[in-house]
């Protein structure tokens, strides 16, 4: 299997960045501010990150980011839930459950973390795809739930990507053959 060359490689990335881009500005158009809140939080918090976390933890920043700018979006939502009971008590909970997921792959990124924060975030991804189906586009709730599946999907990248790149790292640290240590006398 050959390997693409390095103009193949930047061509295509450059594509995919071409339609990165593409698809930025139109979800950014359609769902404004309720990718504003938690992109904006996800920057800043990401930018911090970066300058305090140690390096092992520097391929998580990402995946930390967007769980802390979308439980930070939600907690915006519960001030402004107009007292139903109901919402406060689920988003509260959700809430916790994100960033008790960014604190696990911030202090201790390992497949485990990734493992259990992936899989709630599959679980409330499906949960969001199904109540989705049955919005009228344009809504303030289809928007919201294109947001919050398009926050699920980009953390879940992130944390896969951050977890492919902490293992190259690791076995590239690895000694090339076995060290052995003096027999002690």
């Amino acid at each position: 299997m050959t390997q693409p060359s390095k103009a193949q490689q930047g061509g295509l990335a450059g594509v995919a960045g071409i339609g990165g881009a593409i698809i930025g500005i139109v979800a950014g158009r359609y769902l404004g501010i309720y990718l504003l809140i938690p992109g904006g939080v996800a920057v800043l918090a990401g930018w911090i990150l970066a300058k305090i976390l140690p390096p092992r933890v520097k391929p998580m920043v990402a995946a930390v980011a967007i769980l802390i700018g979308h439980a930070a979006w939600m907690a915006f939502g519960v001030v402004f839930a107009d007292g139903d009971r109901m919402l406060m008590v689920v988003s509260g909970v959700e809430i916790a459950l994100l960033l008790g997921a960014a604190a696990w792959l911030a202090l201790r990124p390992n497949l485990a973390a990734v493992i259990v924060a992936g899989a709630y975030q599959l679980l409330s991804l499906a949960v969001n795809t199904y109540h989705f189906t049955g919005q009228t586009f344009g809504t303030g709730t289809h928007r919201a739930l294109l947001a919050h599946m398009l926050l699920r999907i980009a953390g879940l990248i992130a944390m896969v990507v951050g977890l492919v790149v902490m293992r190259r790292h690791a076995l590239a640290e690895r000694p090339a053959f076995p060290v052995m240590q003096e027999p002690a006398a």
